[in-house]
């Protein structure tokens, strides 16, 4: 067992070797997690190689061990901090093993009742990192993460309501039927003339119209599929009532 703050102090001992990268030796494209390095660059270009060379260089210099058996050489697809990257059909894939772990979980805690804190605990983590491929799956985590809070006991028993327990259920439905896959999006949003679906209602029409305004979205990112492949759409929505509906977590929105 390690110090609690052996991964804190690491982080900051990375975090400088980062900075003294991009500073002194004009590493433009790098992200590390702890001892974990990748570096970018254009395609058909020598960046990455050169990149690489000059973090051996320092790791040489201030003595810091290197597994060369573990150093990727520049490729088009290969795993970065858990995550299988394919920049040439530019998606994102989830292992298979953790397809098959999340499954597992699942499946255990649809039966129960009540679980214990570091059980959940456990599951939540894992579907936390199954969200960095399947992009909207942290909304199915928030009612199960509000169950942890205030509860400090590892052992403690905590009771699935209904509605987590309908979150645990979508989970498990879809990670049964996903193929591990999800496209690598852009990080600017985009708005089209030709794709810009406006919303809006008011008065009693409310409850009819927090589903209807849920409807240009996925049918935006249908219809996105081949002029804005790779890209996120806007889709604009009026109303208080429907906003307020979407911020606090509504059980009508989730089960949409």
């Amino acid at each position: 067992m390690g110090l609690s703050t052996s991964c804190a102090i690491f982080e900051k001992f990375s975090a400088a070797i980062q900075w003294l990268l991009k500073t002194k030796y004009s590493v433009k494209t790098m992200s590390h997690i702890l001892d974990d390095f990748i570096f970018l660059g254009p395609s058909n270009s020598h960046a990455c190689i050169n990149y690489l060379n000059s973090f051996l260089d320092v790791a040489a210099m201030v003595n810091i061990p290197i597994k060369h058996e573990k150093t990727v050489l520049p490729t088009t697809c290969t795993v970065i901090h858990g995550i299988e990257v394919d920049t040439v059909s530019m998606q994102a894939r989830l292992p298979q093993d953790k397809i098959d772990k999340s499954i597992s979980l699942l499946a255990a805690m649809a039966k129960k009742q009540k679980v214990k804190l570091r059980d959940l605990q456990s599951l939540i983590g894992t579907l936390n990192f199954a969200g960095k491929v399947i992009i909207p799956g942290r909304a199915f985590l928030r009612r199960l993460m509000d169950l942890t809070i205030g509860v400090s006991n590892p052992t403690h028993h905590v009771r699935l309501g209904s509605e987590a327990r309908k979150d645990i259920q979508a989970w498990l439905q879809f990670m049964q039927n996903f193929n591990g896959k999800s496209l690598l999006l852009s990080d600017c949003f985009v708005s089209s003339n030709h794709l810009n679906f406006i919303q809006r209602c008011l008065g009693h029409w409310v409850r009819s119209c927090v589903r209807l305004s849920l409807v240009p979205g996925p049918l935006a990112g249908f219809l996105a599929t081949i002029p804005h492949c790779h890209k996120r759409v806007t889709s604009h929505c009026f109303g208080y009532q429907i906003m307020g509906s979407l911020t606090k977590k509504s059980p009508l929105i989730v089960s949409l």
